[in-house]
């Protein structure tokens, strides 16, 4: 018969614990060696009736943290795995393989990467090293956070919806507390007896603010991330970042679009921030960093596959508690992917990468074009080429246009016209068959017989390039030749900020006399 201590004694054995929990009946202890000693009533969790001192849980080695929840017990390993013992009922174990008690310690199904546990008396909780909450068990008060309670419990874990940033969590009867890297205390479930430090609130089925006052965030840590979750084809990002020394005492900051931290083997986008260079950096095609370019300084060299940087419309503010970014980003495919952010101090401190949330995503428009004149007949004609960037980037920041006047794009082996504007050097220049080259540059309004060939020539101290209402207005005299008699098409050609190329594109038909 137990002996009842109505005062603080010693526990035999467990001089060098770590971390104890205590659960329906029985207590764990984690020692310094990663070895779990339990005690109490068993119920199980070690195949025999109980213990009234310490005995080793010896199926179990290398864990890094415990909790004790209603006649059930959570040990993660050090490797990021979970493993559970106890009664099976409520699918509180989380193997996915029935109710009955199990004798021994089984692997909670699904669950690698995590970085912290939790237990509540009839649910698991788990937390992924970026933050996002996991619950499987009872879910008849809402304790599982999915947004609807179930009279069927859940017999693997399940991802908490919209749930980002957590550091920690807790569970209890018919209620779950997750404590989050801004400090904040977050609750969901039953709050028949106040728990969530709320009044006038039954329940609430998904994560909501508790009533308690928010403490400190942790030292080094991304905190706010806005927005979420949405759709777009560019969107501007701001992502806070905590630093007890302030934002001089940060390395970098990093903002990742990714269907995993590791890329899971899909393309991704990856931005960097160096705080000390004060540069945008961004991981390209190539398998490296390609930057620096500063806040707020136009530039197109930013971008990969997947995304483009606008570092003009970017901006970076600091502060004696840390920094804040904001990012414009502009999507280049279409899809769908998690958003993380990470940061580190001087002193080497990461955080780690923290999911914020998902991002689904369209490419941005294709450019546009139109001539006028589009039809006629004349030799010496002053074509009017708008351009339509909708890259989002701006337009002096790379990319080209393009004009040809020929039977087709190819030429269609036939004398032709061929005119190339380069918007980041504000140079024309002439392609001429006659040498097989491009001839120029030569600046819009400059007075200059370089670009001319024996099918064409431009007058160049006529020539206009301008930017009205976002698009580019190019004003183009053109002389053509005795070689180019007959009929001709016009096409328009251009490579946008994002390096996209939109082929040729007929506008118009031209007669040469």
């Amino acid at each position: 018969m137990p002996i009842p201590r109505m005062f603080p004694t010693p526990v035999a054995g467990l001089q060098t614990a770590v971390e104890i929990a205590a659960g329906d009946r029985f207590s764990l202890a984690l020692l310094s060696d990663g070895s779990v000693w339990i005690w109490g009533l068993g119920l199980g969790q070690v195949g025999t009736p109980g213990y009234q001192t310490p005995v080793q849980v010896t199926e179990l080695s290398n864990v890094a943290a415990i909790a004790a929840g209603g006649e059930f017990a959570l040990a993660l390993k050090q490797d990021g795995t979970v493993w559970a013992w106890g009664s099976g009922g409520l699918r509180r174990l989380g193997s996915g393989l029935g109710i009955d008690p199990v004798i021994g310690v089984a692997r909670v199904a699904g669950l690698t990467g995590m970085a912290g546990i939790g237990a509540g008396v009839g649910h698991g909780l788990a937390i992924q090293s970026d933050g996002t909450v996991w619950a499987w068990g009872a879910n008849t008060k809402g304790e599982l956070g999915t947004g609807a309670p179930s009279p069927v419990d859940v017999p693997v874990p399940a991802q908490v919806p919209q749930l980002f940033g957590a550091a920690g969590v807790s569970g209890g009867d018919g209620f779950t507390l997750a404590w989050t890297r801004d400090g904040s205390l977050l609750a969901w479930g039953s709050n028949q007896s106040g728990p969530f430090g709320l009044t006038g609130l039954a329940s609430s089925l998904i994560p909501i603010l508790s009533g308690f006052q928010p403490g400190l965030p942790l030292a080094t840590t991304p905190l706010d991330f806005t927005p979420q979750g949405a759709s777009g084809s560019a969107q501007n990002f701001q992502a806070d970042f905590a630093a007890a020394g302030g934002a001089a005492s940060l390395q970098w900051a990093q903002l990742l679009f990714a269907t995993d931290p590791d890329g899971g083997g899909q393309p991704f986008c990856l931005l960097h921030y160096d705080v000390q260079g004060d540069g945008f950096w961004l991981y390209g095609d190539s398998g490296f960093f390609v930057g620096p370019v500063k806040p707020g300084v136009a530039s197109n060299l930013l971008q990969n596959t997947v995304c483009a940087l606008n570092t003009a419309g970017s901006a970076v503010q600091e502060s004696a508690t840390g920094l804040s970014w904001q990012s414009q980003v502009i999507f280049k495919q279409t899809g769908s992917l998690k958003m993380f952010s990470r940061t580190q101090d001087q002193s080497g401190v990461d955080s780690g990468w923290i999911q914020e949330g998902t991002w689904s995503f369209t490419p941005a428009a294709a450019a546009t074009f139109s001539v006028v004149p589009n039809t006629g007949s004349s030799a010496n004609p002053t074509f009017v080429l708008t351009n339509a960037d909708h890259s989002g980037l701006p337009a002096t920041s790379g990319g080209w246009v393009q004009m040809l006047v020929a039977a087709a794009p190819d030429g269609g082996g036939q004398p032709f016209c061929y005119l190339h504007y380069d918007r980041a050097g504000n140079g024309l220049w002439m392609y001429s068959s006659d040498v097989g080259f491009f001839l120029g540059p030569v600046k819009p309004g400059v007075s200059s017989t370089a670009l001319q060939s024996s099918a064409c020539s431009i007058k160049t101290a006529a020539t206009t390039a301008v930017s009205v209402a976002g698009q580019l207005v190019i004003t183009a005299p053109i002389s053509l030749k005795a070689p180019m008699k007959g009929s001709r098409k016009l096409y328009q050609r251009s490579m946008d900020a994002l390096q996209r190329d939109s082929g040729w594109v007929q506008t118009g038909t031209w007669v040469v006399p």
